[in-house]
């Protein structure tokens, strides 16, 4: 028998049972399409192998895509990742509250959206937000007269260095 045209004799009950068994084959092989013609009773039946063809659609497609190779990670890379499971193992010894503020702030890291603000009455607002201004203006003040008595004392003595009688 040649490999191009195979001749299998077949009893006429087994026929069709046969011929789904062929193409099943086929399929599992993926071997060149077969195309299966049935023949009289007395005759046997002839397989004719065809060479595929290529039909334009998903099969170019898939063939014009290029598979992307796994790039080797940098140290940055290697660096990122210890530094979260270090977080993320640090966060497992942590208990309650602390725990869960933790975990937000990581998932805020991943993209997710933070936590709502509170609601607070616009008119205790406006006392807090003075009231915190007040605050800030006290350290300001604080920190200039800091400044001024150190650079008073300082110039004193700059001018006594420059006034020294010659």
């Amino acid at each position: 028998m040649s490999s191009e045209n195979a001749l299998i004799p077949l009893s006429p009950k087994k026929s069709q049972n046969s011929l789904l068994w062929l193409s099943l084959a086929c399929e599992k092989k993926k071997a060149s399409t077969l195309n299966l013609v049935e023949a009289p009773l007395s005759a046997s039946i002839t397989v004719h192998k065809e060479a595929p063809s290529f039909s334009r659609g998903v099969k170019k497609r898939r063939s014009r895509r290029k598979r992307k190779e796994p790039v080797n990670c940098s140290n940055v890379d290697l660096l990122e990742k210890t530094a979260l499971q270090v977080r993320q193992f640090a966060i497992t010894s942590m208990k309650g509250e602390e725990k869960e503020t933790h975990k937000s702030k990581l998932a805020i890291l991943f993209g997710a959206k933070p936590a709502k603000r509170p609601y607070v009455n616009y008119k205790e607002l406006k006392v807090q937000r003075q009231l915190q201004k007040a605050k800030r203006l006290e350290a300001l003040k604080q920190m200039v007269n800091i400044k001024i008595k150190r650079s008073k004392h300082r110039k004193g003595k700059k001018k006594r260095k420059k006034v020294k009688r010659h």
